[in-house]
C-alpha cells in the first residue's frame, strides 16, 4: 500500500516527443518528461515498468496535463507482461478526475479501486472470484460514474467485457492497444482486433465540469506477481481513430458502427 499526493499542476514540463499541448507521444521512454511516476512505476532503460515481478506492488504513470475529452480522443499504447510464476493482476488505462489518489491495495484492485469520477479499461491477468472475474485473461471497461470505481464485475459498474480476447495477455509478447472515443461511443481494440464498443458520454458519466480529466496507465500485483512494461504511449484529443504504434493496420473508426457491443448496464 502507498499514498499518493499527485501535484499534477506542477508537472507542466514539455514532453520530448509532444506534438502540441493537446497531444503527446512517447515512441519509447528514454525520456519520461511530463509524466508522474508513482508507486513501483519506474523508467528502466527505454521502458516504463509499472510493476516488477514482485508481490503486492502498485504502480502508475499519469500524464501531467489534463486532457480535453468532450470532442473525442484516441490513445495507443504497447505493453508486455511476463511472470516467473502465476501472473497477476494486470494493467489499466485510466481516465480520472481526482487530483490525488487514495491509498491503493495491491492485488485484484488493479490500482483504481475506490477512485471516484473514473473510467478504467482493464487488461486483467488473474481470476479474482470475489470480483466475478470470468477468468484470468480478459478485457473490460469499468466505471461507477461519479461514485468510487471498482473492478468487481458484480457491482453494476461493468460497461463492457471481452472474456476471450484471443491472445494471452501475460505471454511476454508485445501487444498493442487502440482506444478510440467519439461522443457517444468508446471502442477498445487489442492487437488489431475489436474487443468491444461501449455507448458512452464520458463528461456526463464521470461528472467532468469542464470536460477534461487526467489520463494514466497503472498496474498491480497481488500474492502472485508479474512484470508489466509499457513500451510506447500516445494520446490525441479530438480524434476517434487510434494511430497504432508500431504500425498495425486497424481503424478503430470501424468499431464505432456498433460491432462487438457488450453492455452490462446503462446509465442515463
Amino acid at each position: 500500500m502507498f499514498k499518493r499526493a499527485i501535484a499534477l499542476m506542477a508537472l507542466l514540463g514539455v514532453v520530448a516527443f509532444a506534438a502540441s499541448a493537446s497531444s503527446f507521444s512517447f515512441s519509447d521512454f528514454s525520456s519520461t518528461s511530463g509524466i508522474l511516476l508513482s508507486g513501483s512505476a519506474a523508467q528502466v532503460g527505454k521502458v516504463l515498468q509499472l510493476t516488477n515481478d514482485a508481490p503486492w506492488t502498485t504502480g502508475a504513470a499519469v500524464y501531467g496535463e489534463r486532457q480535453l475529452l468532450t470532442s473525442g480522443f484516441s490513445t495507443t499504447f504497447t505493453f508486455s507482461i511476463s511472470s516467473s510464476g502465476t501472473p497477476a493482476d494486470g494493467l489499466v488505462f485510466l481516465i480520472e478526475n481526482a487530483s490525488s489518489w487514495f491509498s491503493q491495495p495491491g492485488g485484484g484492485a488493479l490500482d483504481y479501486y475506490g477512485l471516484p469520477n473514473s473510467l478504467a479499461v482493464e487488461f486483467d491477468t488473474f481470476q479474482n472470484g470475489p470480483y466475478a472475474d470470468p477468468n484470468g485473461n480478459h478485457v473490460a471497461v469499468q466505471s461507477c460514474g461519479t461514485a468510487p470505481n471498482t473492478p468487481d464485475h458484480s457491482a453494476g459498474c461493468t460497461l463492457g467485457m471481452r472474456a476471450d480476447p484471443g491472445v494471452v495477455l501475460a505471454d511476454g509478447s508485445t501487444h498493442i492497444v487502440n482506444i478510440g472515443y467519439t461522443p457517444g461511443s468508446l471502442s477498445v481494440a487489442l492487437d488489431g482486433a475489436l474487443m468491444m464498443t461501449v455507448p458512452l458520454l464520458i463528461a456526463n458519466e464521470l461528472g467532468l465540469p469542464d470536460g477534461s480529466a487526467w489520463v494514466a496507465l497503472a498496474g498491480a500485483t497481488g500474492g502472485s506477481s508479474e512484470q508489466a512494461n509499457i513500451l510506447s504511449w500516445s494520446f490525441q484529443e479530438g480524434s476517434n481513430t487510434a494511430t497504432p504504434e508500431p504500425a498495425t493496420a486497424f481503424a478503430v473508426g470501424a468499431a464505432l458502427i456498433g460491432l462487438g457491443l457488450v453492455r452490462y448496464r446503462g446509465r442515463a
